[in-house]
């Protein structure tokens, strides 16, 4: 008979693994460690016990100091390269004695606050020196072996960063060149791993969020102009622990990893101790340096130039008259730079409460933040919660389960941004670009009783180029006054956007023995995003609109778009020791199911600024949608052989079919086309050959070289199939019209 304790374990792993799957969050904080050191060499987890293997042995011998002072390194660990269980800590005055396998060519040396170091071995017992140097600086080394030469980034406990993009600027640099698009807070940017790879599909990498790809909607259409919807603005920078930027992840990924691919790790508990940590940190961005414009004077003579262009008889403009000849000459003689009004200092705030801890049950990691960004542009502020809640549970000896949950949800003011790319749909109504191009020697404020007012925006349109343009009816030559479309734009149902985020994952992980093991990953993702896009009445003049053949005094839009993912990964690992060699084999299914579903509605001539309503007695009011549908699946395996720490060998197969092709693409097998992506590398640890560690010359040194076949799916869903869309005939008729001819010979 068990004992009674025994049971009571038992109960406790599957009551906990049953409170997971609900998302039930009752957790005991009964105890905290206010002593604990989160860089403890050790990290206490439910993970299985490494067994270590006996091997013949060598004694070697050493001293580790810091590389700044000098001064020995006392608790510095040192850990055999490739070989569990053979490590040691360094004495009170950083010496060492370790018994290391003799087929051991390499150490690797860790300490709190300072980055590691990998240690070439001598053949005989004495080692050199180990200088270690502060974390503050970037690492270089790893603990595992990196024969993809991927690139790390960490250390994001006090980031401002609103996405992680800036924080893979600042920390990679060239590794992934990241273009911000501008200063609007939460907005990102584009990257560039491996250069422009393709001028007619997305060339920006993958993004794998614990172990979950990301559909980032890179090519969806958003209302504001200047703007799209960056999925990665969701993560909070307080939840990342790691960034990993792989530049060749083709072979693993497929398709989807042909630009690179950039893994997203968030924290998981590393103690038994319950520790509740409360942040808040706050971060002040400048305004930016503004190219010098025109003054007054010199715009005066640049406008008169352009308008003798137009072919215009007049030889003077109202707006160059000096001796107050006309009516309110006042209104040609300012001296205004818009761009006060339209940009600012701008406010960071980050707040978030974090507990971790369990036993060797369970572990589990919750974190509650929230995020006020400000931009530098005026009424583009970020509001942002995150709440993220992973486990791992150890349900037996052999089985255990890692569930994790994350919900976030963010809202923003937003305006358009940029210039516009023509005239002819309407009027510029983008502040950042009116703050440019909007007439200096205007005032932003109203005029009357022979002052200008000093609290009431000027909300009449232009004049001063009616005399030269009075012949161009349909050119939108009038520009809105930005402060005042700031005001009277400004409202919940005006120019908002809100869009959130819900992943569900749960990976069961069984172990057969200490060599082969069986996982499945399985995630669901839902992200809503709606957008509400108004253009006032005041301070914006009224304006043409070649695509309704108009001229309209208003515009209101609204976008609502919903995105469901499921992900499944089922993976078969294998991995064994023969003495020198060392051999890891993996394979597996990857499967993606994405379905995309948006509905845009626009009208004109709301009436007034108090009802920026959408309906359908709206001028030329329209609705228009789009439903997509699209899976893949993915066969991969790959093969790892190391030699003595020395040679490396990875190899790598990739077999995918995506619904979005048709069927002459790629290889054709089971009536489908595949596209079939292999790959090789090979790494050379130089430093640790016998004859290179005894010279000393280097600390590390590694050839590396690889050869892969990529390819890229990002196309459109339908691009490989015929199809009518329902459209509107005069405004008035429905009907059916041929929208798409496929083209089933559409290539990887």
């Amino acid at each position: 008979m068990k004992p009674k304790n025994h049971n009571r374990n038992n109960m406790k792993r599957y009551i906990l693994f049953g409170l997971s799957l609900l998302m039930a969050f009752p957790l005991s904080l009964s105890a905290q460690d206010e002593d604990f050191d989160e860089n403890e060499a050790e990290e206490v987890t439910k993970k299985k016990t490494v067994v270590r293997k006996d091997y013949a042995t060598r004694t070697v011998k050493g001293r580790v100091i810091d590389a700044a002072t000098g001064k020995p390194i006392s608790g510095a660990m040192l850990q055999t390269v490739d070989f569990a269980g053979y490590s040691v800590l360094t004495e009170d005055d950083g010496t060492y004695e370790l018994q290391v396998p003799q087929m051991a060519t390499a150490v690797f040396v860790s300490a709190p606050d300072f980055n590691p170091v990998r240690l070439a071995l001598r053949s005989g017992e004495e080692q050199f020196e180990v200088a270690l140097y502060s974390a503050m600086f970037t690492p270089e080394y790893s603990k595992e072996m990196n024969v993809r030469s991927d690139y790390a980034a960490s250390g994001f406990k006090y980031s401002t960063a609103t996405n992680v993009k800036e924080e893979i600027q600042k920390q990679l640099g060239a590794v992934a060149r990241t273009t911000m698009h501008n200063g609007t807070n939460g907005v990102g940017g584009t990257i560039f791993m491996n250069g422009l790879n393709s001028l007619n599909v997305s060339a920006q990498p993958l993004i794998v969020v614990d172990g979950v790809p990301m559909e980032q909607q890179y090519g969806r259409t958003m209302l504001h102009g200047g703007f799209y919807n960056d999925i990665l603005s969701n993560i909070s920078m307080l939840d990342v622990q790691n960034v990993t930027v792989m530049r060749n992840g083709t072979a693993l990924y497929g398709a989807k990893g042909a630009n690179g691919v950039i893994l997203i790790e968030t924290k998981r508990s590393k103690s038994m101790a319950t520790r509740i940590t409360a942040t808040a940190s706050a971060g002040i961005t400048l305004k930016p340096k503004f190219i010098s414009m025109m003054n007054e004077d010199q715009y005066r003579n640049y406008a008169s130039d352009l308008l003798r262009t137009t072919g215009t008889k007049l030889s003077d403009f109202q707006f160059l008259d000096e001796n107050n000849s006309y009516y309110y000459p006042i209104y040609h003689g300012n001296n205004t730079d818009w761009k006060d009004y339209v940009y600012r200092e701008a406010i960071t705030q980050n707040y978030g409460i974090n507990v971790e801890g369990g036993d060797a049950v369970a572990n589990y990691n919750l974190s509650v933040n929230y995020m006020m960004g400000q931009s530098t542009l005026k009424e583009n502020d970020l509001n942002r919660l995150n709440i993220r809640f992973n486990t791992d549970i150890t349900l037996t000896d052999k089985f255990w389960v890692k569930f994790d949950a994350s919900f976030s949800n963010q809202t923003r003011d937003i305006r358009d941004d940029g210039a516009p790319t023509s005239y002819t749909e309407g009027t510029p109504t983008s502040p950042s670009f009116l703050a440019y191009v909007k007439s200096p020697f205007l005032n932003p404020y109203s005029y009357g009783q022979g002052r200008f007012s000093d609290s009431q925006w000027e909300i009449d349109d232009e004049t001063y180029l009616k005399q030269a343009l009075v012949d161009y009816p349909n050119y939108n030559w009038q520009l809105a006054n930005p402060a005042a479309l700031n005001e009277y734009a400004e409202a919940e149902n005006k120019n908002r956007f809100e869009n959130s985020l819900l992943n569900i994952a749960v990976a069961p992980k069984y172990s057969f023995n200490n060599h082969l093991s069986l996982q499945e990953h399985f995630s669901y993702s839902l992200v809503n995003t709606s957008e509400k896009y108004y253009i006032p009445l005041n301070g914006v003049p009224s304006y043409y609109v070649s695509n309704v053949g108009n001229t309209v005094e208003n515009e209101v839009r609204s976008l609502a778009s919903k995105q469901n993912s499921v992900y499944s990964d089922t993976r078969l690992t294998w991995n064994n020791r023969y003495g020198a060699h060392d051999v890891t084999v993996f394979g597996g299914a990857r499967m993606l199911f994405e379905s995309f579903k948006v509905n845009q509605q626009y009208g004109y001539n709301t009436g007034s600024d108090k009802t920026p309503f959408m309906h359908s007695g709206l001028l030329f009011a329209n609705t228009v949608g789009e439903t997509e549908d699209w899976n893949s699946l993915a066969w991969y395996a790959q093969a790892n052989y190391n030699y003595k720490s020395r040679y490396y060998l990875q190899a790598n197969l990739t077999a995918e079919a995506s619904s979005r092709f048709g069927k002459e693409a790629g290889m054709k097998m089971f009536g489908v086309g595949w596209g079939i992506f292999p790959g090789v590398q090979g790494s050379w640890v130089v430093s640790n050959e016998p004859w290179m560690a005894e010279i000393g010359l280097v600390n590390y040194l590694r050839l590396t070289a690889g050869y892969d076949i990529s390819g890229n799916d990002d196309i459109n869903s339908n691009a490989a199939r015929s199809f009518f869309r329902a459209k509107q005939y005069l405004k008035s008729i429905s009907s059916l019209s041929f929208d798409g001819i496929g083209n089933d010979e559409i290539q990887w």
